[in-house]
């Protein structure tokens, strides 16, 4: 009895690293190949990349390498396709994390410095919590209205508007954000071959 216990216990145990070697061999092999968990579900990385490397033209590589995270661990983080994260950046500042505009938004996803302090931001300018905080307000947006486009919408003029109007506000700002941010989004997802 006790050898079938000691012979059970080795089995388990070559088991158990067996499974660790396969699951390590795989994340190397994924990591050399450039596949990302989920990349199928979102699109490619390099779709991604390509696209960014076209919208954010300005900042360096690494810089943008960053973003690509930041909006990736966002967006799963908060439930929200990357892509979308990806799109606003890119209308938003073009990844540039210190954007200011003139009415006051700031960083990668220009948010208020109130909405900032609302989606618990300290640093506006920090590139990773600005996207956690502009993609956690993105989140609230899209339960609020579930429309990506007036989620957009509201993203851009402020949800009273997308309220006041029953649907997206009959501004010309509003409405080339929401075209623009969508025409984005199908790039970054691997829908359109256009440049932007």
């Amino acid at each position: 009895m006790k050898l079938l216990r000691t012979f059970s216990s080795v089995v388990r145990m070559i088991f158990r690293e067996a499974t660790l070697s396969l699951s390590v061999g795989f994340l190397a092999l994924a990591v050399v190949v450039g596949l990302s968990f989920g990349s199928s579900e979102y699109g490619s990385f390099r779709t991604q990349r390509n696209v960014l490397d076209t919208l954010c033209s300005s900042v360096t590589a690494s810089q943008i390498d960053a973003v690509h995270e930041y909006a990736v661990d966002a967006g799963e983080r908060h439930f929200i396709d990357p892509n979308l994260v990806l799109a606003v950046i890119a209308a938003e500042s073009s990844c540039k994390s210190k954007a200011k505009s003139h009415a006051g938004a700031r960083g990668l996803m220009q948010l208020m410095p109130g909405t900032a302090r609302d989606m618990g931001v300290s640093d506006i300018f920090s590139e990773r919590e600005n996207v956690i905080g502009g993609t956690k307000y993105l989140a609230y947006l899209l339960r609020r209205f579930s429309s990506t486009e007036l989620a957009l919408a509201a993203y851009n003029a402020g949800p009273g508007k997308v309220r006041k109007y029953g649907g997206i506000p009959p501004y010309r700002e509003t409405r080339n954000y929401v075209r623009r941010v969508m025409k984005f989004y199908r790039l970054f997802s691997g829908e359109g071959v256009q440049s932007p």
